[in-house]
């Protein structure tokens, strides 16, 4: 419902305000589309007033509730963005619409094996994996 949806974004512009703004988010799930709004210029500035986003990059996993997230390809400029997705979520169509609002040029993306989740140990298990978010990580610093 919508109400709570807006509800979500001046609860988390407020926290932002107190505590903000940050190097790094992560999103799992509903939280990648509340934080694919809040990322888009059109909010952070001309909605909630900040001068900049509060994020420099966003790590979002198995997103979901994209039609709330952004409506747009490229919305989401200016920050670096990695995307885990799981090859048997029932909703990767969502976190992969969800991945078009953020820019092409920053952006990097692993596909697990597994569904809606991010298992325990899965960078362990996945080389690949540890590999990107090592990398990504690094390049933020």
């Amino acid at each position: 419902d919508m109400d709570q949806w807006d509800g979500s974004v001046e609860y988390l512009s407020r926290w932002i305000q107190d505590h903000g703004p940050y190097d790094g988010v992560y999103g799992f799930s509903q939280g990648v589309a509340l934080i694919s709004h809040v990322s888009q210029p059109s909010v952070w500035r001309d909605q909630l007033g900040m001068t900049q986003c509060p994020w420099r990059f966003a790590i979002l996993a198995c997103g979901g509730a994209a039609r709330l997230g952004c409506d747009q390809p490229d919305q989401v400029m200016g920050v670096a963005s990695l995307h885990i997705k799981g090859a048997r979520d029932v909703i990767l169509p969502e976190s992969e619409a969800l991945q078009e609002c953020w820019d092409q040029e920053q952006q990097c993306s692993y596909t697990h094996e597994g569904g809606h989740e991010i298992p325990l140990g899965l960078v362990h298990r996945e080389p690949g994996l540890k590999m990107m978010l090592k990398s990504f990580l690094e390049a933020q610093c």
